[in-house]
């Protein structure tokens, strides 16, 4: 038995360049807040994202709490979530 919500929360991107770090894990991500990107010098993680990725979280916390765990059978659904430094959130779900 699984939660139904699983997140996998990694990687650091430039908005505003080519820059990338996957490596970077989300426990990690309080040393990325505000911190300027090495190639261009734009913000890495604005607070507002960040606040975004400990609501998203927390609300799968929650969700967890809540719904009954699935069987391994289960269909899953995958859904990506963009953030481009504004607070805005981009959901894709694929599924």
């Amino acid at each position: 038995m699984t939660n139904p919500v699983e997140l996998n929360i990694y990687g650091i991107k430039c908005d505003s360049c080519d820059f990338n770090d996957m490596a970077v894990q989300v426990n990690d991500y309080p040393e990325w807040v505000n911190k300027p990107c090495p190639k261009c010098n734009a913000n890495l993680l604005t607070e507002a994202d960040y606040k975004n990725v400990k609501l998203l979280i927390k609300l799968a916390e929650i969700t967890n709490i809540i719904l009954p765990k699935n069987s391994s059978d289960e269909e899953k659904v995958t859904m990506t979530v963009e953030m481009n430094g504004t607070g805005e959130m981009d959901f894709d779900i694929k599924g």
